[in-house]
């Protein structure tokens, strides 16, 4: 009977260990970057490793509104975690040095499935360097501190 317990609490202790893993942020390792809607309305991003091909899918985020679509005010640190370490991404995954973020207005994407390009409000093409400036936070509308980010339409316009 002991040895059935005492691999019982092996076995409890083994799932929890398991499951109990989490992602430690420092200095050199992020797996979040989280990104705030400070606009009136809903938007949905995507993010593109295919810099500099803008031919972005948007069929993955139609799919998972729960991951990519942000409301208005709210804040989203799910879409953009990486197992691996964003640094990781851009030193060893990344063909170029840039990560592209496509914005795009949810209600006229939700209305017009297979045209994005009507939805489109913004690109971000982001370095490493980019987000280790603006700490890991992006916003829609970009904020004053992400001037310096390359995206199109120019800040400002």
């Amino acid at each position: 009977m002991m040895k059935y317990i005492f691999g019982y609490i092996i076995v409890v202790f083994l799932a929890l260990s398991v499951f109990s893993c989490r992602y430690v942020e420092d200095e050199n390792h992020h797996y979040f970057i989280r990104f705030e809607n400070k606009s009136s309305n809903a938007v949905y991003f995507v993010e593109s490793v295919f810099y500099p091909d803008t031919s972005t899918f948007v069929g993955s985020a139609l799919a998972s509104p729960q991951i990519y679509k942000v409301f208005s005010n709210e804040i989203n640190e799910s879409a953009l975690k990486n197992r691996n370490s964003w640094e990781f991404v851009y030193t060893d995954v990344l063909p170029h040095d840039t990560l592209m973020i496509f914005v795009f207005d949810a209600k006229k994407l939700e209305a017009r499935k297979g045209h994005p390009r009507n939805a489109f409000l913004i690109r971000y093409d982001i370095s490493l360097q980019d987000l280790q400036r603006v700490n890991w936070y992006l916003t829609y509308p970009p904020n004053i501190s992400m001037k310096a980010i390359k995206m199109w339409p120019r800040y400002g316009e």
